[in-house]
């Protein structure tokens, strides 16, 4: 029915705060008031189709994933979506050979839709400097060098932002080698523009199967 002056002020019952909202009957029906800080929201599921509910200002990270490198150039770690945000923690990676190369690929796509840009520092013993680097399109996500010498590792953590959207993932990148005149640190941000919710990230080491390391992941709502 169409509200008025008259048919709202004669719905029962009128408690500070009370709401009169549309009904599943297509009647003028009442929406008590929420709890103190609590913000009005739609749910489907209610008479109403409105509720009251907590606002949500904190994003909690969960262990979803912990997989430990070791006997191939190229691991793949799936069962990812679901989680907005995803967090990975690269803890000790290493491989057979010397002057690995690590990248990273989302979904097991190749194609050119990776593209970031940064700074690398030297470790050079007594010397201290850096580059800029950008790379744009490029087919995977470059996350660090190893050591210069087999066993050498690398750490680090990587942020990939709207995992669990269509649309494009912001990703930054941290990660340290153990201190070698062929290692460094790296810090870089960058994008993936695919469109596909985040299920899986492959790592790849250019020189020798993984012997070594743990990788966490922890996503996010």
């Amino acid at each position: 029915m169409a509200i008025t002056k008259a048919t709202a002020s004669s719905i029962a019952p009128a408690a500070k705060g009370d709401l009169v909202v549309g009904s599943a009957t297509n009647d003028a029906s009442i929406l008590a008031v929420g709890t103190n800080t609590h913000i009005l929201t739609a749910d489907s599921s209610t008479a109403t189709g409105l509720k009251w509910a907590a606002a949500t200002t904190t994003q909690n990270f969960t262990l979803i994933s912990t997989t430990t490198l070791t006997g191939a150039t190229s691991i793949t770690i799936s069962s990812l979506s679901g989680y907005n945000q995803l967090a990975i923690h690269l803890d000790g990676l290493s491989t057979a050979n010397a002057n690995p190369v690590y990248d990273m690929r989302l979904n097991s796509d190749s194609t050119q839709k990776y593209s970031e840009a940064g700074v690398r520092f030297t470790t050079t013993p007594g010397v201290y400097g850096f580059q800029l680097t950008n790379y744009s399109s490029a087919t995977s996500f470059y996350i660090g060098t190893g050591d210069g010498s087999a066993g050498g590792y690398a750490m680090g953590v990587i942020r990939i932002d709207g995992a669990n959207s269509s649309g494009v993932k912001p990703v930054s990148i941290s990660v340290v080698t153990s201190t070698n005149a062929t290692g460094y640190p790296i810090m870089q941000q960058g994008f993936y523009s695919g469109t596909s919710v985040i299920s899986s990230i492959t790592l790849i080491s250019s020189s020798g199967n993984f012997d070594a390391g743990t990788v966490r992941i922890f996503g996010a709502a």
